[in-house]
């Protein structure tokens, strides 16, 4: 079996539960939302990944495209006009190349992190269940996590695959107003409840403290108590901006306050 991967990196965790704890990162491509509305008041949406793709001759991998000011901060991992850069692998080669990533630190060390786009979607989630089916013997990791928008639900066959070797966890980050995507399409609450009873979390990009009603009215009809706020930004300077106000909101509403490491350390750049 075949899936496009965008990415495949060991860094640092840098969100959530298990922030600063080393992972490696596989990014699938393909994602059902498109979080144009970041960075920009609430009704605009970004148009900087098409104005990108204008260019793209400009680029030849995935690591040479810029990263975006506005909307989604993993476009690669989802424009068309970028799948080109996130080559189709089989089971073997990816297990492979994660090993490969991890340079000779032990895989029980590290957490293994699947990202995207989504890597919820049907087709990646019959790829990694086939995946853990061939090489469960190499991937016995720490932790196995999910980096989920919460709108796919994980198949029982992809849970139990898993549960075999590793713990499972699932990061869920439902999108707000402010990512531009409608909420009849972000919000799914029967799908929310599927993942509530796994291990699991939520977390929330926060643009502002009007954001906190929205998630309330979420986070009451879901089983699911821990609960992270995170500042919207992809790239340093506006992530900075953010951060202080997003620590106040997060005091004054007894939320957690997820820091996004990666922004602080690296700059938010590809591989990181």
């Amino acid at each position: 079996m075949l899936s496009r991967v965008s990415e495949v990196f060991y860094s640092l965790q840098g969100e959530g539960r298990r922030v600063g704890h080393p992972s490696v990162f596989v990014r699938f491509f393909g994602c059902n939302f498109r979080c144009p509305g970041f960075g920009l008041p609430l009704g605009q949406e970004s148009t900087e990944p098409d104005e990108i793709a204008k260019n793209k001759d400009k680029y030849h991998s995935y690591s040479e495209l810029p990263l975006a000011k506005t909307g989604c901060d993993s476009y690669p991992s989802w424009h068309p006009s970028f799948k080109e850069f996130s080559p189709e692998v089989d089971e073997d080669q990816l297990v492979m190349t994660i090993l490969d990533t991890l340079n000779g630190v032990k895989t029980e060390n590290v957490d293994l992190v699947f990202t995207g786009g989504e890597p919820l979607l049907p087709r990646t989630q019959k790829f990694i269940v086939s995946l853990f089916q061939k090489h469960s013997d190499k991937l016995k990791f720490n932790l196995v996590s999910f980096e989920t928008n919460g709108s796919q639900s994980p198949s029982k066959e992809l849970i139990d695959e898993i549960q075999k070797t590793n713990k499972l966890l699932f990061s869920i980050s439902p999108k707000l107003r402010c990512s531009g995507v409608p909420r009849d399409k972000a919000i799914k609450l029967s799908v929310l409840e599927e993942l509530s009873k796994n291990d699991s979390y939520l977390k929330f990009v926060v643009s502002n403290i009007e954001d906190l009603d929205e998630i309330n009215n979420i986070i009451k009809d879901v089983d699911i108590k821990e609960v992270y706020i995170m500042p919207e930004g992809g790239i340093e300077d506006r992530y900075n901006s953010n951060l202080r106000k997003t620590a106040l909101i997060a005091l004054a509403k007894g939320f957690i306050l997820s820091p996004r490491l990666h922004v602080t350390i690296f700059g938010n750049t590809w591989g990181t």
